[in-house]
């Protein structure tokens, strides 16, 4: 990994614990310093446990773990945190639900249906491109939810910075829809040669 992908790593995943950790209520008991001490502890132990490669798709699947887990609104624990990034070992970790099992596809399209928040993973990327695919959303119904989030990161972010995120978010979404449309190729199968066995002179001799 370049300093260049390390530092890409960092600012993703920072902002995105950080985001969470704002809609989440902080403990009570602690002050504005002892607040700020307990995020800044809580990152460490996040990126301790998140992936080097595939981040991003393995966000989502994270998020979803530690809101599934959560008992109160209250920031997690560094014990939670580290439980459900373990227990989600990357982004093919997703499976089809079965009995109790657990699909974040389909989770995210129930919190859809109902105009409930979801991660920016499910708007944009592969999880997005499957999330359509499966029918479980439509076309129309991420549009709009895209258009929502938009709207959110121009409200929170100069102007600038937030043309700069979708402009990221977009060729996210682009390399995702390409890959997920790109024909496989047959894989050739190697032929096998003949094995030729040297004949001695004394071959066939009676």
């Amino acid at each position: 990994m370049t300093m260049f992908d390390r530092k890409r790593r960092e600012t993703f995943l920072t902002d995105k614990i950080t985001g969470y950790l704002d809609r989440k209520a902080p403990p009570r008991s602690l002050g504005a310093q002892a607040q700020a001490n307990e995020m800044a502890s809580l990152v460490r132990c996040f990126m301790r446990f998140a992936p080097k490669d595939g981040y991003e798709d393995w966000w989502p699947n994270f998020e979803d773990r530690l809101d599934e887990d959560a008992k109160t609104r209250a920031w997690p624990t560094a014990g939670e945190i580290k439980a459900a990034a373990m227990a989600i070992t990357g982004p093919s970790s997703r499976r089809i639900a079965e009995g109790n099992e657990f699909d974040p596809l389909d989770v995210n399209a129930k919190r859809m249906h109902a105009g409930e928040r979801v991660s920016d993973g499910y708007l944009y990327g592969r999880l997005s491109v499957e999330l359509v695919a499966s029918g479980k959303v439509s076309e129309a119904q991420m549009r709009r939810y895209r258009a929502a989030f938009i709207f959110w990161l121009k409200d929170t972010y100069d102007e600038p910075i937030a043309l700069a995120k979708v402009a990221e978010f977009e060729a996210r979404h682009a390399a995702a829809e390409a890959a997920a449309h790109e024909p496989l190729e047959p894989r050739a199968l190697p032929k096998p040669q003949p094995k030729i066995v040297p004949r001695h002179e004394w071959d066939g001799a009676a």
